[in-house]
């Protein structure tokens, strides 16, 4: 809604709310208000439980953090090339669950057995430049990627340009050793 807004009507954010100083700001309430109001949708709770975390995972973290400061710090690494990166599954169809209209006794969902996803490579300095994602996509054919990795949409053109990466990989969705060569080879070096 905010990325809407912000396109086709970024002038909403300069305007100052009712009997208020406050500009306007499309937060969480707004968007549940609108969605509810305007949409008739009301949001269903996911049943499948998330993926659970090591007891000890404070210390883990703090650890890391430890020993990635003091080697920082001994060999003096410039903030700039010290990169996090992180693949995330991006999912397209959550299972049975969506939006529908309140009240609605049958909502279907067209693909509800099928499990289609991608991967999202993303990569964060410490110096706070964010990298452009890569997408990883199950498939051997370019079609299996959004607007069959052409930029016949100004979307896709945009991407593109800013540098994100599409890639496929044949036998599954997640990052592979080529992909991960594509990654590094595209976007990672050339940002050093």
């Amino acid at each position: 809604i905010i990325a809407h807004l912000a396109e086709d009507h970024p002038d909403v954010f300069q305007h100052k709310l009712h009997g208020s100083d406050q500009l306007f700001h499309a937060g969480l309430g707004f968007v549940r208000r609108f969605l509810h109001n305007q949409l008739n949708w009301s949001f269903r709770q996911a049943t499948k439980a998330a993926q659970k975390v090591p007891i000890d995972y404070k210390e883990q973290c703090y650890a890391l953090a430890l020993r990635c400061a003091w080697l920082i710090w001994t060999t003096w690494i410039p903030s700039a090339c010290v990169v996090n990166s992180n693949q995330m599954q991006l999912q397209l169809q959550f299972g049975g669950f969506t939006y529908a209209e309140r009240g609605a006794k049958q909502v279907s969902v067209i693909g509800k057995e099928e499990k289609r996803a991608c991967t999202v490579m993303t990569g964060l300095s410490m110096s706070g430049v964010l990298l452009p994602f890569q997408s990883v996509w199950q498939g051997v054919q370019d079609v299996c990627m959004p607007y069959s990795n052409r930029p016949i949409n100004s979307i896709m053109e945009e991407a593109l340009a800013a540098g994100h990466l599409f890639s496929l990989s044949q036998g599954t969705y997640w990052l592979t050793h080529p992909t991960m060569h594509a990654y590094v080879n595209n976007i990672l070096a050339p940002y050093f």
